[in-house]
């Protein structure tokens, strides 16, 4: 029988392709397909990745979450350099494989975060107003999803507030190398903005900024970046009111898959009505940044971001087209299921279809 001819370069789908591939799906990098779809900008890269497996098939998730984790590993490897990463949903995975990263290449970030070695800082890119001892709090967030793997137990099973806070303070006090912005929500006029001078002293310190991870919103915002705003500060850090689209979102419990919703209900307080975020200006000086966007729920914002006329001011992601830095759009085929993606640049590149 003679061989099938080569398939030529055309639309394919994402199930087609999962058919086709489905070996080199299952490997732990799971690359489906890269492209660049700005020629004014190559730095701008999209990546769609597979799912990947563990204990047998029982437990998958999107192979975009452990690049991610990769990719923080590299920089924190060099003992320098500043990483940025986010709050809800979006990272927690990617924490996890960071995590076991660190325990397969035998590294110990732990001694890089308490500052005994090196100079490589980790950090978030923003922080709501909120009590510190409320599970909300992105303090509590970024101990329970990430720095109890390294050997910190978690601030929820602390009953008392008033111990609580105690503990996550003390925690951040020994973790010299990491911070994570905030504002206590009695803070006075004046303590709040020590807190904002304090963020943006930090930023400032460690800029340009070497490895920015931050997730997609479905309105297209970043960081707590608000669609309608203009972001032309000089400042690489503002406080801002936040927007009821992402009160809602977040912390309202209408999204039960958000683990902001998860992790504590706002009833007696409220969503945050206000939080720390770095700007634009940090976004577009960084070395690089990484967007991740995974699941069928983000398909609408990656297919605008993407395809979609660039309009900053309505859609901050938008800005990101013109970053100095790397910019690399992390997928996996859910998310990416209604991009049009057109030939060209000498790139493998194919239509992809649900």
């Amino acid at each position: 029988m003679p061989a099938a001819a080569p398939r030529e370069p055309g639309p394919i789908s994402i199930k087609d392709y999962r058919q086709t591939h489905s070996t080199r799906l299952n490997k732990p990098d799971g690359l489906i397909l890269r492209f660049k779809p700005y020629p004014h900008n190559p730095n701008f890269t999209v990546e769609v990745y597979g799912y990947h497996e563990e204990y047998g098939g029982k437990r998958t998730f999107p192979a975009a979450q452990k690049i991610a984790a990769r990719l923080i590993l590299a920089q924190a490897m060099t003992g320098r350099g500043t990483v940025l990463t986010p709050g809800c949903t979006t990272p927690i995975e990617m924490y996890r494989q960071l995590y076991y990263a660190c325990l397969e290449k035998g590294f110990k970030l732990g001694d890089l975060l308490t500052g005994k070695v090196g100079k490589f800082y980790m950090g978030m890119i923003d922080g709501v107003e909120y009590p510190l001892s409320h599970p909300v709090n992105f303090r509590t967030y970024f101990i329970e999803f990430f720095l109890r793997r390294f050997g910190k137990h978690s601030p929820l099973l602390i009953s008392d507030p008033v111990e609580r806070e105690k503990y996550i303070a003390e925690t951040f006090a020994q973790l010299k190398h990491v911070y994570v912005p905030h504002i206590p929500l009695d803070a006075t006029n004046g303590e709040k903005m020590a807190y904002v001078a304090e963020f943006l002293s930090w930023v400032e310190a460690r800029s340009p900024i070497d490895l920015i991870v931050c997730g997609l919103g479905p309105d297209g915002h970043i960081a707590f970046l608000e669609p309608g705003q203009t972001y032309g500060t000089a400042l690489p850090v503002k406080r801002v009111e936040l927007w009821d689209g992402i009160r809602i979102w977040k912390w309202a419990n209408e999204d039960p898959s958000c683990a902001c919703a998860r992790l504590g209900n706002c009833d007696l307080l409220g969503p945050p009505r206000h939080a720390l975020t770095i700007t634009q200006n940090v976004f577009m000086e960084a070395g690089q940044v990484v967007l991740i966007a995974t699941g069928k729920e983000k398909a609408q914002a990656v297919q605008r971001l993407v395809n979609g006329q660039s309009n900053p001011q309505n859609f901050p992601a938008h800005f990101l087209r013109e970053a100095k830095g790397r910019v690399t759009l992390l997928l996996d085929p859910a998310a990416a299921s209604l991009l049009d993606i057109q030939e060209g640049q000498g790139n493998r590149i194919y239509q992809v279809a649900a």
